[in-house]
């Protein structure tokens, strides 16, 4: 009968014999894996909630660092708002002292101001300590150098 086959046959059929031998040994050598008992179970199912425990932890943990970072973020820029606010007072101050002297022996003091000091010169004037009689306003104390306030303004610094 094999005399009869061609090659193409022949391979067919060792084919065929070598893979009934080696689902025989799988069959016969390979143990079969029992399924786990109810205690690994449980285990694997306690380190599953352990997980997610932790997760979650690491989860809040994130956002309180995130929500930190931003509050710091906010109070840096707050700090840096109320500097250059500083620093354009202290300019306004420096030009109203300047213009007062300038304008003392004008006869409308008031119009003197508005021109020397431009379009916005009540607001200046008021920050600064009015119209009225006696020095300008003192600074507050934490008022950055005009060094600062350049790099401040110029560079965002």
């Amino acid at each position: 009968m094999l005399s009869r086959l061609t090659v193409a046959g022949r391979a067919a059929l060792i084919f065929l014999l070598l893979s009934c031998c080696a689902l025989a040994y799988y069959l016969v050598f390979v143990p079969v894996m029992p399924p786990p008992p109810p205690l690994a179970a449980q285990q694997q199912e306690e380190r599953q909630r352990q997980w997610a425990q932790q997760r979650q932890l690491r989860r809040e943990q994130e956002q309180q660092q995130a929500s930190a970072e931003r509050e710091h973020a906010a109070a840096i820029e707050k700090d840096r708002q109320r500097r250059k606010y500083l620093c354009d007072l202290a300019a306004s101050c420096k030009r109203y002292s300047a213009a007062r002297l300038d304008c003392a022996p004008a006869a409308d003091f008031k119009a003197c101001i508005q021109i020397k000091m431009g379009p916005h010169a009540d607001d200046q004037v008021y920050a600064c300590g009015g119209y009225g009689v006696g020095a300008v306003t003192a600074l507050p104390p934490d008022t950055p150098s005009d060094f600062e306030c350049f790099l401040l303004i110029r560079f965002g610094l």
